[in-house]
């Protein structure tokens, strides 16, 4: 499992494990007190969006809701969005 340190306005990504090689956790990973203790957050790789129009793009760690992303949504190119179903460019492709 991936999480981020969070040491002031730095943001480091890595497996709990390798961040903190000298401690001991459970078989189930840190628990919600270390996370709060350790200044960490859990680092989520999906956001939800609009697959047709939009798409996932990997970019430098950031905190939005309590979390850390390291990715960002952005609209497809006109040339790559998927026309809508039931449209004429829908029918097209059929």
């Amino acid at each position: 499992m991936q999480i981020a340190k969070i040491e002031g306005e730095t943001i480091t990504v890595g497996y709990y494990r390798d961040l903190f090689p000298d401690t001991s956790f459970s078989t189930n990973g840190p628990n919600a007190d270390w996370f709060v203790e350790n200044n960490c957050l859990g680092v989520t790789v999906f956001k939800p969006h609009d697959r047709q129009t939009q798409h996932l793009i990997s970019c430098d760690p950031y905190i939005e809701d309590n979390q850390v992303f390291t990715v960002r949504v952005e609209d497809k190119p006109v040339e790559e969005a998927a026309p809508a179903e039931g449209s004429p460019e829908s029918a097209e492709q059929a």
